[in-house]
């Protein structure tokens, strides 16, 4: 039995959609200002608040592009914990919170190729950037005269 939705209710939701999508541009371009502000247009129009975990993710995103790692991972807080657990793990890496390698590690084998390949890359280059550092670092204290 095929159900008839309401013209309205179907042209809001395309709405709603194109202003996503507009907020997500807006984050690629790299126009953080103009993000901020179809973002909250969005929240306004949607009447969803943070509620919403489509919205949590959006201005999890926001948060993160912003650097704003702490905001982010508040906004995921309220998230079922299986929920963008990719997000999880880049800001607890940007908060220097050392549990973000053993999320990222069993993240290796998350059913979604696009998390295991972004894992994957994180780890080599932060694992790149240690065994660097530590080839770099004097192995005695320097003289003094």
């Amino acid at each position: 039995m095929q159900q008839h939705q309401d013209p309205s209710a179907d042209a809001a939701i395309r709405a709603l959609r194109t202003e996503f999508i507009e907020v997500m541009e807006a984050i690629v371009e790299g126009d953080l200002d103009v993000a901020g502000l179809r973002f909250d247009r969005l929240m306004e129009r949607s009447r969803l608040g943070l509620d919403n975990p489509g919205l949590q993710f959006l201005g999890t995103v926001l948060a993160i592009q912003r650097g704003d790692a702490r905001e982010a991972l508040h906004m995921l807080g309220d998230l079922d914990d299986k929920a963008c657990p990719e997000l999880r793990v880049l800001c607890l890496y940007s908060l220097g919170d050392p549990v973000w390698e053993g999320m990222a590690e069993a993240l290796l084998e998350s059913p979604d190729a696009t998390v295991r390949t972004a894992m994957a890359s994180m780890l080599d280059r932060y694992r790149a950037v240690a065994r660097l550092a530590m080839g770099t670092l004097p192995t005695t204290a320097p003289r003094t005269h």
